[in-house]
């Protein structure tokens, strides 16, 4: 698949969480970005996942882009 395809994929997650995040603001019943990675670090499992998460999102957006 070509990149602009990825980066439209990585602007459409990024919108959403945009706006799943205002959402949360204004209405107040679902929980907020912060919030849930709140909750997530309360766990090993959480903390490891959201770690390897930033590892591979760090891998593909600033490294992978030198080199492409």
């Amino acid at each position: 698949m070509s990149r602009e395809i990825f980066i439209a994929g990585y602007l459409l997650i990024a919108a959403t969480a945009a706006g799943i995040q205002a959402a949360a603001r204004l209405t107040g019943r679902i929980p907020t970005l912060g919030e849930t990675v709140s909750a997530v670090n309360r766990t090993w499992m959480g903390r490891w996942t959201l770690c390897a998460l930033w590892l591979w999102a760090g891998w593909h957006f600033f490294v992978r882009a030198q080199w492409g």
